[in-house]
């Protein structure tokens, strides 16, 4: 749980707090955690953009990122 609360704090770029709380939040689903941080996304809708995506965590960072 710590290396995944590092984990979605690096790539999100947000605090160790808010990343715990997301990963709580979202049954430590790290994906879903960063997307839902880094664009302010549902939960509902990193599920959605994460099976787009094929379930690649770039693939979806990089299609937000063109909306």
């Amino acid at each position: 749980k710590i290396r995944s609360i590092k984990i979605v704090s690096e790539v999100a770029k947000c605090t160790e707090d808010k990343a715990k709380a997301t990963l709580t939040e979202n049954n430590y689903q790290v994906k879903n955690s960063i997307l839902m941080i880094k664009y302010g996304i549902s939960f509902e809708d990193s599920e959605k953009e994460l099976k787009k995506a094929e379930g690649i965590l770039a693939k979806a960072m990089e299609n937000l990122s063109k909306i």
